[in-house]
Parts: structure tokens; C-alpha cells; sequence
């Protein structure tokens, strides 16, 4: 059985070809932004700022550690002083750290040993600016210089 066949009038004809394609509307645009991602750009600005302050907080406390350091390497680049005043000087560097670190504290030893595992040359660091200065070896110079350096790149500590 076949359907019938209805005859369309002309008003319904006439309304059949009016009828177009279904018109899709345009997509969704990436701005404005939505609450969302306003809220998710705030948090990271903030993110942002907070770990910028932290390096910069971080880069002023260790200005005592790049003065003492530079002030190390110059006292390295000059030959021509004499072991105790290379070892003196080094001592002066390592003492004004250890000020800088710890205002009241004196027993700088204490301080040493408490902010390096390495064991520190006490000999030289208690006596070696009293020794008098045929006393005083290269060797002995240069090891102190080792120590305040290695003290200055590795200890931790808060001012």
C-alpha cells in the first residue's frame, strides 16, 4: 500500500520554498574571558609577585656573602702579600661574615662549626694571627683561604 498523495495549495507551497538551511550561530570568542579564567590569571599574578619578592629578599640577605667573596678573591689575585697578611685578611673576611650572620654571638667557633659539616683548621683559625710571621707558611695561608671560601659558598644560615 502506497501512501497517499495529498495535493499541496498554493500557500503551502509557497511556504515549503521558504524554507532554508539552519543557520549555526558563531562560534564562542575567546574575550571576554570568562569569571574562571580572570580568577586563574589573578592567582598566577600573585604566584608571580610573591616569588619575586622571595628572590629578591633572597638576593639582598646574600650580599654579605658576594662582598665577603669578592673581597676573597682579590685578596687571592694579590701576590705579592705576605702569608700571615694573606691569612690575617682572610680571618677579617671570615669574622666580618660571621658578624653579619650572628651580631651577639662571640664564640665564632661555635657559629663555624654549627653552619658547616666540615671540621675547621682550629689550629690556624685560634693561633695563626698571633703566630709571628716566619711562623706562618704559605701552606697555612692558603689553607685558611680555602676554608673561608668553602665556609662562604656552603654555609646556611638566616640574618
Amino acid at each position: 500500500m502506497s501512501a497517499p498523495t495529498a495535493k499541496l495549495s498554493a500557500a503551502e507551497i509557497e511556504q515549503l520554498q521558504a524554507l532554508h538551511d539552519i543557520v549555526l550561530p558563531t562560534p564562542p570568542g575567546l574575550w571576554p574571558l570568562a569569571p574562571g579564567w580572570w580568577l586563574v590569571i589573578l592567582l598566577l599574578a600573585l604566584l608571580a609577585l610573591r616569588l619575586a619578592q622571595h628572590l629578591w629578599q633572597a638576593w639582598r640577605r646574600d650580599a654579605y656573602r658576594r662582598l665577603a667573596l669578592r673581597h676573597l678573591r682579590a685578596l687571592r689575585a694579590d701576590a705579592t702579600l705576605a702569608a700571615q697578611v694573606r691569612l690575617t685578611e682572610a680571618l677579617r673576611i671570615l669574622h666580618a661574615a660571621l658578624r653579619t650572620l650572628e651580631p651577639g654571638e662571640n664564640d665564632w667557633r661555635t657559629i663555624l662549626s654549627a653552619r658547616l659539616s666540615a671540621p675547621y683548621p682550629e689550629p690556624l683559625l685560634a693561633q695563626a694571627p698571633y703566630w709571628p710571621t716566619v711562623r706562618v707558611s704559605p701552606d697555612d695561608a692558603q689553607q685558611v683561604l680555602d676554608y673561608t671560601e668553602r665556609w662562604l659558598r656552603e654555609h646556611r644560615g638566616t640574618i
